[in-house]
């Protein structure tokens, strides 16, 4: 409630200092300025995001994710301008709506692989530096008829064809991630936010489906990969970069809740913000010993 009241007001401040165009040169009112812009730059709730596929081939090269992720952006922030110029409140949810899948102006059709586990995780800020974790959500998904999980993935992640033939239909836990993201505030995060907004856009080609809510938002996400490499000097895997969180508790690897988890931990740390004591070694009510948690409700 505190950060969702400073937040409102820092946005009044900020917009009629911006549409202010006298310059006032007052110490005082640039100091103010500064601290609400920080404010407004304080998302209210961070959603940890990662998910696991069924294969993958030099289509998904990382030289081809961070093209693809320059693409949308590029996309997303023409559609926004244009949306503006025309004064359409619907040009906000942009990025090339008429193309192929609705998220970008290449086929990835018949690119290897598909989205066989997806998890998220919920950080609600409930103060200036202090923000409440919620328990990982671990969804193992239903592949389309004609996919099956590669054997150099079941190795990766532990997911099998049997495994995703009981799992939940893709568009509906899709539905379940834009409730999530509808709310007011909600940044994403993904330790390498080009790979997930490769691997989304292809889902929702291959499956004919539109979430533009969720693809924007992962456009608009942060990558905590770029932020490890600004404040470490390289890039690192996410369990490693995991690891130099001081006192972090212990998640397990590939399980894309709990690496959603990781992400959104990772982020806050980078921020200098606080995270409660969570259950999020037990996703999904497994127990800590478990390696993979198999839970679709």
């Amino acid at each position: 409630m505190y950060n969702y009241i400073c937040t409102k007001i820092s946005r009044i401040i900020v917009s009629i200092l911006v549409q202010t165009q006298v310059d006032i040169g007052w110490s005082c009112c640039r100091q103010v300025r500064a601290v609400a812009q920080a404010h407004m730059s304080l998302p209210l709730v961070v959603v940890g995001l990662d998910v696991e596929t069924s294969d993958w081939s030099r289509a998904c090269s990382f030289q081809a994710q961070d093209s693809h992720l320059r693409g949308a952006r590029s996309r997303r922030s023409k559609s926004l301008c244009e949306g503006e110029s025309q004064g359409d409140s619907q040009m906000e949810l942009g990025m090339c709506q008429a193309s192929v899948g609705g998220v970008c102006d290449k086929n990835h059709r018949i690119d290897l692989g598909c989205i066989c586990h997806v998890g998220w995780a919920i950080f609600r800020c409930s103060s200036e530096s202090y923000y409440v974790a919620e328990d990982p959500v671990s969804l193992i998904i239903r592949l389309p008829d004609s996919e099956r999980v590669a054997e150099k993935a079941s190795k990766y992640n532990g997911i099998g064809d049997n495994d995703c033939a009981k799992g939940l239909y893709f568009d509906d836990a899709m539905t379940r991630l834009t409730k999530v993201l509808e709310e007011s505030g909600a940044k994403i995060v993904c330790h390498n936010l080009a790979h997930e907004a490769l691997v989304f856009c292809r889902e929702l080609q291959k499956r004919d489906l539109s979430f533009p809510v969720i693809m924007n938002a992962i456009v608009e996400g942060e990558c905590t990969n770029q932020m490890t490499k600004r404040c470490h000097g390289t890039l690192k895997k996410l369990s490693a970069a995991y690891e130099m969180i001081p006192g972090a508790p212990a998640l397990r690897a590939h399980d894309a809740g709990q690496d959603a988890a990781m992400a959104g931990r990772l982020y806050l740390h980078y921020l200098k913000k606080n995270v409660n004591p969570s259950t999020e070694s037990q996703s999904c009510g497994e127990e800590p010993g478990v390696k993979r948690p198999r839970c679709n409700s």
